[in-house]
């Protein structure tokens, strides 16, 4: 039978690693937070659309890709509140309600989504194939997300927010899909192994 003073020590180094991990997820989380802002300070407008090109996207599929869906989706969710509630980091040091609820509020909407279903697609297996398929998926609801709601603010077809959200953003998107797979592949196991040991 193991001795009081074993039990404890067992306990005191079970608590003492439970805090350990739990400290390394919420500096993952805020790390992703901010990634996802410094992503968001490099805005290149484009002539005719709302919607600037960001670094944004990268950060929303590569920490999809690195800290799974619960950690991401806390990431992104907690990037759109800070934002929302003053903190200029939304594209261009935006901030506030207005540009949640503005033209590219479905994109920031989609940063949400996206990071939870890359996150669960990625779960339990980060082959090749399914973290291009996994990657492709998320931006299509970026993407998708974004369109819906830049046709409802603008009052425009769904095909002409496409032409204005959508298409001008597919070479840049493909380059950021392939810099997030290359990311995931490199740095996938530190990560999990940071996260879960």
């Amino acid at each position: 039978m193991p001795s009081l003073n074993a039990f404890i020590n067992h306990s005191a180094h079970a608590l003492e690693n439970f805090a350990s991990l739990t400290t390394r997820r919420i500096l993952a989380v805020s790390l992703l937070t901010l990634g996802t802002a410094v992503g968001a300070w490099l805005v290149v407008p484009l002539p005719g659309t709302p919607v600037p090109i960001t670094l944004q996207t990268f950060f929303v599929l590569a920490g999809a890709g690195l800290l799974g869906g619960r950690l991401s989706l806390s990431a992104q969710s907690a990037y759109l509140l800070l934002g929302g509630v003053g903190l200029p980091w939304l594209a261009g040091t935006a901030f506030g309600g207005p540009v949640l609820l503005g033209a590219t509020g479905g994109y920031l909407l989609g940063f949400v989504l996206a990071s939870g279903l890359i996150g669960r697609l990625l779960q339990n297996s980060s082959s090749t194939l399914r973290v291009f398929s996994a990657l492709i998926l998320g931006e299509a609801v970026i993407l998708t997300s974004g369109a819906l709601w830049l046709s409802l603010v603008m009052h425009v077809s769904l095909p002409q927010a496409m032409a204005l959200g959508v298409l001008p953003f597919l070479p840049g998107d493909v380059a950021k899909i392939l810099a997030a797979a290359a990311a995931i592949r490199w740095l996938r196991p530190v990560a999990q192994k940071a996260l879960t040991a």
